[in-house]
């Protein structure tokens, strides 16, 4: 059954609060040192992905939920980390994930609306938009010839980019390039001629694949499904700023396509829907899935991060329909063992702690009692994981290898961030960046 109570539930049970709350304070305190974790403002140690800026959001949720306990005053410190790298130059892309445009989102949910950073906030707006626009420009250029992931993507492109711009929707110049970032959007899901054929306007060609495996599993390209470098990063963009009352020519009609591309790329297994990773050329030209794929739970390729969007799309256009459809996978999710999600990792990106905190959001709007009960499995999955022992608390799993992390994307502090924010009382805001709300 569609709810949308909009109401936040939080964890109950009085004995589980005080295990998260004992290892989310066993992680703030090795992360407490930015100098020990992280050494010199180097590139990326100050990065939203693995440095001070995602690290920096960690303490931000518990400086709000513990507001006597000072915890700001170590966020403070990361975002020092990362003004110092600014001054050194260390930042070298616009990207929210790995450059500049995750340190005013950051800085503005550590204010609290305190008046804090407004000024660091409007020199970066300052710095940044004439860049944003030239990259823009250059985005659009390769349409229908040479797209690149890092062109429109979450981790490196305008999908991320254009979340930040939707932060600050209010600021004249930020809401300038939003609308250019939705445009460019909505003209790269428009149809192409290539080959003789017409496909979605974001194909990415072989030599583009990021990995070596992937140019010769794709010789002719594909078109990829995920949420971190595929079309659902841009997807749910569209659908964010809609329902944040932003929109621009045909943007609704493109949040409809897509709709119905996932529809059609959808297949289903014993438990419910799920979606390749990335679809080839020669299944696009086709229509049918060639190559076996199954259940994936993770926010950057799997079925919760899609479904999620969806969800945003349905709520976007006012389809119960769409929104339906995310609920069944969200229903299919929680039949399936903790063991079928083949995560090894803690972490968020590919791992327990994302799954969980997927099905924590949509327990906002669905109240479903079901998800509830789920959420507190993959809660003592994630407890079971910690240790104490190593440098961080949660290791990040890589081909059967543990690394020691510090990090929100891939490290311990996105996972504590996850069971801190699963604590709070209220709707926390630093899930923005991961574009599920």
């Amino acid at each position: 059954m569609l709810s949308n109570t909009k109401s936040w539930q939080p964890i109950k049970d009085d004995t589980l609060v005080k295990n998260i709350e004992y290892v989310v304070k066993q992680i703030a305190r090795k992360l407490q040192s930015p100098h020990a974790v992280l050494g010199e403002p180097l590139p990326g140690t100050g990065s939203l992905a693995s440095g001070a800026l995602g690290i920096a959001l960690f303490y931000a949720e518990l400086d709000r939920q513990y507001p006597d306990e000072q915890w700001d005053v170590i966020a403070h410190h990361y975002l020092v980390h990362v003004q110092t790298g600014m001054n050194a130059n260390t930042f070298h892309s616009l990207s929210l994930w790995t450059g500049l445009s995750g340190a005013p989102v950051v800085a503005s949910i550590l204010a609290r609306d305190r008046g804090r950073y407004q000024n660091f906030i409007e020199k970066l707006h300052i710095v940044m938009q004439p860049a944003i626009d030239e990259f823009i420009d250059q985005a659009r250029e390769r349409i229908g010839n040479n797209v690149f992931m890092p062109d429109y993507d979450v981790i490196d492109g305008l999908a991320g980019i254009g979340r930040y711009l939707l932060s600050f929707k209010e600021h004249s110049a930020c809401k300038k390039n939003l609308i250019k970032a939705l445009s460019y959007t909505v003209q790269l899901t428009e149809d192409i001629q290539l080959d003789d054929r017409i496909v979605p306007g974001w194909h990415i060609k072989s030599e583009d694949q990021f990995l070596e495996i992937e140019q010769k599993q794709y010789p002719n390209g594909n078109f990829n499904l995920g949420i971190s470098h595929g079309i659902a990063g841009p997807f749910a963009l569209l659908s964010l700023a809609l329902l944040a009352g932003v929109e621009v020519a045909g943007q609704r009609e493109a949040i409809r396509k897509l709709c119905s591309y996932y529809d059609k790329w959808k297949a289903e297994d014993e438990y419910g829907p799920i979606w390749p990773e990335r679809i080839s050329f020669e299944e696009q030209i086709c229509g049918q899935m060639r190559n076996n794929f199954a259940h994936n739970a993770s926010w950057c390729y799997g079925e919760p991060s899609i479904a999620r969007v969806l969800w945003l799309a349905g709520e976007a256009l006012g389809d119960t329909q769409i929104q339906s459809l995310a609920q069944k996978v969200y229903l299919s999710l929680v039949q399936r063992s903790v063991e079928s999600f083949g995560f090894d990792s803690p972490t968020f990106c590919h791992g327990y702690a994302g799954a969980l905190w997927m099905i924590q959001r949509m327990m906002m709007n669905t109240g479903s009692d079901v998800l509830a009960a789920y959420r507190e499995t993959l809660i003592n999955q994630l407890l079971n994981s910690f240790n104490e022992n190593t440098a961080y608390g949660f290791q990040d799993i890589e081909l059967g290898q543990p690394q020691d992390h510090p990090g929100l994307l891939t490290g311990a502090a996105g996972v504590a961030l996850v069971l801190l924010s699963c604590l709070s009382l209220d709707e926390p805001e630093w899930d923005c960046m991961f574009m599920l709300k």
